[in-house]
């Protein structure tokens, strides 16, 4: 899609700008309806699937990056893996940089619990 503008009725798309790096591709997309916004699009590639990241380093330089960009919104193709472990490693680290102490297990649970709700709510 890069360099390519798509149209939906009042909707229109096109990509404004795209980097790689290392470990990371970064792509800006200009979304126009009647206001125009920028979304900013991080793709992690330094981390395959069932395994564990081979360098947090990287994987922090690429957190630091997405904190920057705004609201995220983290997804990988299984939905609970990879992206799970980042929204856990995410919150721990927020928590401890405002000098709180949390339990990483109720963390993780509470995590569980918001995307189990999520997905029965889908289906009703």
């Amino acid at each position: 899609m890069f360099g390519a503008a798509n149209s939906l009725s009042d909707l229109f798309i096109s990509d404004r700008l795209k980097r790689r790096k290392a470990h990371f591709i970064k792509v800006s997309i200009k979304i126009e309806t009647g206001e125009t916004r920028t979304v900013t699009l991080l793709h992690y590639l330094g981390w395959p699937l069932n395994s564990t990241p081979p360098s947090a380093k990287r994987l922090l330089e690429f957190r630091r990056k997405a904190r920057r960009a705004g609201s995220p919104v983290v997804i990988c193709p299984d939905g609970a893996s990879r992206s799970g472990a980042y929204c856990l490693i995410d919150s721990l680290i927020s928590a401890y940089s405002k000098g709180k102490e949390p339990k990483p297990a109720e963390l993780l649970s509470a995590l569980r619990d918001q995307r189990m709700k999520e997905r029965i709510e889908l289906t009703l």
